[in-house]
């Protein structure tokens, strides 16, 4: 888990074995609203929308605990919390309410690279936060 202190900086929890760690760990960084995170092949990965309106991203190895350390995701700028899923082959996809008047941008990270690039999605502008998700197949038979 991933929160906003009432402090605005940032902390991570891990529910493990049917009970959470009772241990609150700290990237560093601040936000003015709710992170977002996702893991797959045991890296959490967090987006913030700094006190910049930035948008930070920063990942953690969940065996070591190490965090990398938070970079701007180039380009990026928000009005309101990130939205962060992960697709079944590892590629994030980043979702957020843009500057240019509410027009919603996305941004995806596959595996082992770079982020590709901010990408308008068009169409109806939004006073929100945005939401994704990916649709995983049920089966792959």
């Amino acid at each position: 888990m991933v929160i906003r202190g009432t402090n605005n900086v940032i902390f991570h929890s891990v529910y493990t074995g049917g009970r959470w760690s009772g241990v609150w760990d700290s990237p560093g960084g601040a936000t003015l609203d709710q992170p977002a995170c996702a893991e797959a092949n045991g890296v959490l990965n967090v987006v913030v929308k700094g006190t910049d309106n930035g948008v930070w991203y920063n990942t953690m190895t969940l065996s070591s605990g190490a965090w990398t350390g938070w970079s701007l995701v180039d380009g990026g700028s928000t009005l309101s919390a990130p939205a962060l899923t992960i697709d079944s082959a590892g590629t994030l996809h980043l979702v957020v309410r843009g500057t240019d008047n509410g027009g919603t941008w996305l941004n995806s990270k596959p595996v082992a690279g770079s982020w590709i690039g901010w990408t308008g999605t068009g169409g109806t502008k939004t006073i929100a936060t945005p939401t994704v998700a990916t649709q995983v197949p049920a089966s792959s038979y």
